[in-house]
């Protein structure tokens, strides 16, 4: 029991030394999987929904949590074998190309959602954010993949987002504490709020400036 208990402080400082050992790497050593993994795997809009997924697996029961990542693992398959149905359609609204087709605010909608949810609804709610969550996460690996489908992309990106999830879930049982239900409730809601308000204003059209050489000036009185 003192392994299970130590299991996710363990991979918490595992995964710092890994970070840390990528930072110090002199910039042109880091190589393509280097910088793709401190630029898009550690992108905040894929650490804070996959966080407050591992959040919301802490607050459940065991049988619980192994139906979230059970499903959480088949969404990452789907999300693979039908990423480019998805990715076409969200490509649809104005400014989503640019905002990596907005799989930022959905997994923040769909956790914040799960987070919220009072206990026997979180139940049913946590398993459909999960199949969600892991599908577009998958999405985002290939969106933004640099090595034109390199496998060694694909099971960093897989391995960097099981470990955000596997070890806020592991450490927060291991430091259990009564309030972690309250806090969990305040994740979600700021999730909600980030999703919202980021997908919000990613689908708002730029105005289109004219160039200050065209601008016309009133003549003068």
């Amino acid at each position: 029991m003192r392994s299970v208990w130590w299991a996710g402080p363990t991979l918490l400082m595992l995964g710092v030394i890994g970070i840390v050992a990528i930072l110090l790497q002199p910039p042109d050593d880091r190589g393509t999987l280097g910088w793709w993994i401190l630029s898009n795997t550690f992108a905040y809009q894929r650490v804070l929904p996959l966080a407050g997924l591992g959040t919301a697996l802490a607050l459940v029961s065991l049988s619980q949590r192994i139906t979230a990542l059970s499903l959480f693992a088949l969404g990452i398959a789907l999300g693979f074998f039908f990423s480019d149905p998805f990715l076409s359609t969200i490509a649809l609204l104005p400014g989503a190309a640019k905002h990596h087709f907005l799989t930022g605010p959905i997994m923040s909608v769909a956790v914040g959602l799960s987070l919220v949810a009072p206990g026997r609804i979180r139940s049913w709610v946590l398993p459909v954010a999960a199949i969600i969550v892991g599908a577009v996460f998958a999405a985002a690996i290939r969106l933004t993949d640099p090595s034109f489908r390199d496998p060694t992309i694909m099971l960093a990106g897989l391995g960097v987002g099981a470990w955000i999830l596997i070890t806020v879930c592991l450490t927060m049982r291991a430091l259990w504490q009564t309030w972690f239900e309250t806090a969990g409730r305040i994740l979600g809601s700021w999730l909600i709020a980030i999703g919202l308000l980021y997908g919000g204003a990613s689908l708002i059209p730029p105005r289109d400036l004219a160039p200050p050489d065209q601008l016309q000036t009133a003549p003068p009185p």
